[in-house]
This record gives C-alpha cells, sequence and structure tokens, in this order.
C-alpha cells in the first residue's frame, strides 16, 4: 500500500499518524474524450467516499485534463496508448479494413508498451485496476494479481466483430480481446450497451454523467451572449471535423458555438476552445446546459450531458459504429432529438432538421432516467476494499 502522513488534531497536540493509501490504476482507451469523462467522474466519487483513494491514469490524454476534473494532487499520468480504437478519418467516419491493419500492428509492438508500463508502475503497490476498456488493462489486473473492474457500454471484441464480418482473416484479433476481456473480475454495463458477454460477471448501472455548476444565465454573461439569443452548440469532440454552418436567417438569430481548436469552421460563427473556458471560469458542461440544442455525433459522452442537462440534440449519421443505433435509440427515449443527414451537415442546410425538431416538440419516452451511475459504480468499487 501506499503510506502517507496526515496532521490530525488530537488531545495531546498534534500527532502525525499512518494513514493507508488505496491505489487504483485507471486505464483508458484513446478512443474518445467521453470515456475518460466517465471513468474519471467514478474516480472523483470514490474521493468523496474515502479521500485516501490515488490514481495512476494510463492513456493517451493531456494532464490538464485530468487535472480539469479531479482539481487535487490525488493522481498521476502514464500517458501510453493502451489500445487503438477506430482509426477514423472525421468524427463520423470509421474505416474498418485500416483498424484492423493498425490493430495488428499494435499487438506486435503491445509486449514494448506493456514493458514501459510496468517499468512506469515501478514497485508501487496497486490495489486495484480501473478499466474503460482497453483490452490491455484487463491483462494489467491479471498480471499484477488484483482485481480488475471495467465500465463500458460497448467493449472491443463487439466492435471489431463486425468489421471481421467483412474481413475474416482477423477473426482472431475479436478472440483475443475477448479472452483478455474474461479475466475481468466485475463489469459495471452501462445503458444502452453491445454484446458484453464477454465479461464473466455484470452488474448493469445507470447513466453516468457530468453536470455543470455554473448557472446558464452566468455563462451568457461571462461569454458576452445576448440573453434573447439562442444557442446551438456545435461539438464533434476529440477528432473534430470541419463543420459548414447555416446562412441566412438561422445565422442571424442563432448564436453558434463550434468547440475548438478540434473543429474547423465555415460561416458566420465563434469558436470556442478549453483554455477560453477556463479562463472564465467555466466547463464544457457549463456550456451545453446553456445552450438551446446541440449539434453533434452520437457518442456516449454527449449523449449522457444531453440527458442529464435536457438540451435537445440535432444528430449526424455515423458509418462503421455499431454502437450508433443504441446511442440514437437511448435519445429518443430520453431528450428530443432529430437526425441532421449526412447531405445537410456537408450543405449547411440545417433549416428542415431545426424545423423538425423544434415544430413538431415531440417529447421524450422517459425524460428522466436515472443519471447517478458515477455513485452507483463507485460504491460497486469501494465494497471491493471492504
Amino acid at each position: 500500500m501506499i503510506e502517507g502522513e496526515i496532521p490530525l488534531t488530537h488531545p495531546e497536540g498534534w500527532a502525525a499518524i499512518k494513514v493507508r493509501q488505496r491505489h487504483i490504476v485507471i486505464c483508458i482507451t484513446g478512443h474518445g474524450f467521453g470515456h475518460a469523462v466517465r471513468v474519471l467522474q467514478v474516480a472523483k466519487r470514490l474521493l468523496d467516499l474515502d479521500p485516501n483513494f490515488v490514481f495512476t491514469v494510463v492513456a493517451p490524454v493531456a494532464e490538464w485534463f485530468l487535472r480539469d476534473t479531479f482539481r487535487t494532487e490525488t493522481f498521476r499520468l502514464i500517458p501510453l496508448r493502451l489500445d487503438l480504437g477506430t482509426i477514423q478519418s472525421d468524427a463520423v467516419e470509421a474505416n474498418p479494413k485500416l483498424t484492423l491493419e493498425r490493430y495488428t500492428e499494435f499487438v506486435l509492438g503491445r509486449e514494448a508498451v506493456f514493458d514501459q508500463l510496468k517499468a512506469a508502475l515501478g514497485e508501487t503497490e496497486v490495489d486495484l485496476v480501473l478499466v474503460d476498456l482497453p483490452p490491455l488493462g484487463c491483462e494489467l489486473g491479471a498480471w499484477l494479481g488484483v482485481p480488475t473492474v471495467a465500465i463500458g457500454n460497448f467493449s472491443w471484441d463487439w466492435i471489431y466483430g463486425e468489421y471481421v464480418e467483412e474481413y475474416p482473416e482477423y477473426g482472431w484479433v475479436v478472440e483475443e480481446i475477448r479472452e483478455q476481456y474474461s479475466t475481468t473480475d466485475l463489469l459495471l454495463q452501462l445503458p444502452y450497451a453491445g454484446d458484453m458477454t464477454a465479461f464473466p460477471v455484470r452488474e448493469e448501472i445507470p447513466w453516468i454523467c457530468r453536470r455543470a455548476t455554473v448557472e446558464p444565465e452566468d455563462v451568457r454573461k461571462k461569454l458576452g451572449i445576448d440573453k434573447t439569443k439562442p444557442i446551438a452548440l456545435v461539438s464533434f469532440g476529440g477528432i473534430g471535423m470541419t463543420v459548414k454552418l447555416p446562412e441566412g436567417e438561422l445565422s442571424k438569430n442563432i448564436e453558434f458555438i463550434v468547440t475548438a481548436p478540434l473543429n474547423g469552421m465555415i460561416g458566420n460563427g465563434r469558436k470556442i476552445d478549453n483554455s477560453e473556458l477556463a479562463a472564465k471560469g467555466l466547463g464544457f458542461t457549463d456550456l451545453l446546459r446553456a445552450s438551446n440544442l446541440v449539434v453533434s455525433k452520437p457518442g456516449y459522452g454527449i449523449v449522457s450531458e444531453c440527458i442529464s442537462a435536457k438540451v435537445p440534440m440535432l444528430y449526424t449519421e455515423r458509418t462503421h459504429f455499431r454502437e450508433y443505433p443504441l446511442l440514437v435509440a437511448g435519445m429518443k427515449r430520453h431528450i428530443r432529438c432529430e437526425l441532421l443527414n449526412s447531405e445537410m451537415l456537408a450543405s449547411g442546410e440545417w433549416q428542415p432538421a431545426f424545423e423538425a425538431l423544434f415544430a413538431h416538440r415531440t417529447l421524450a419516452a422517459e425524460p428522466d432516467p436515472d443519471t447517478d451511475g458515477d455513485m452507483v459504480a463507485a460504491e460497486a468499487i469501494y465494497k471491493l476494499f471492504t
């Protein structure tokens, strides 16, 4: 165990006692922000349960992203990529063949990655491995001989399984990943999940969502946005894409905000990056809740946050993403949403989709789902220590 010293008030004065710290290694896929966001939310809830948790985060993310999440010194970062995810040309299209080819290259070199990881951990004792959801993370837990807990709404054997139907020579990829996942002690399965039978023990949990902390009117004030003008937030995640915004009346009457620098922009809109938000004391979820609608591709992070904030969504099509129809099904049950098809997105002719979204005012079938999955997951993990 990791030991640290903290001062405590004592009848005889200040005394230093040894505190047992619990060390969790968090292994996160580099596939997108949504995976990192949700598993780090669980880490925050673990700290609410017990401040003596410390974390080593293994993921190809920037340190500022972790500091923005934790705002403490309870973590360290090992910036290693533990899986490949999907090879994409942009946020809405994946390349199955190239993904399988690159995964083969990754597997051939993964021993070097594993050696780097073991060297970085050194002699530090680990109590648990938390994975979302690189197979190599599960393999790490088995190698260390500690409990391994996974969180997810899809697994890579299921995603690649669709690719292998077209390229059967890569069938070994799916089998190997399933074998790695089979060593996991517990999967905390999120709503609208794919086939997760590679994990021997599964427990369903509610949505995990980040929550805004700044009121919408204060967000508008900080960003200098007219309080009478609707906000359309255009966000395509970590990979991003070039977006052609509408012209004409829509561009005059709506404040289009495009997250940057990850997205290119054509037309009359405003780019806002994370550094600008941080400088004004805001986070992405604050901006999202202050918006009147979101334009994005259906990914777990943005969908869950729209559900939590009750913000409508214009969603784009995605090619070769097996989780896409499941997330769309979840959206249709919990928020107002409408398809912005590829032709509309490319041309900037968004008016029909806007009209369909707001004129029909179709209500969600289940507008208030449980969104406390972060605490449910944290409590499930905490039980393993008690």
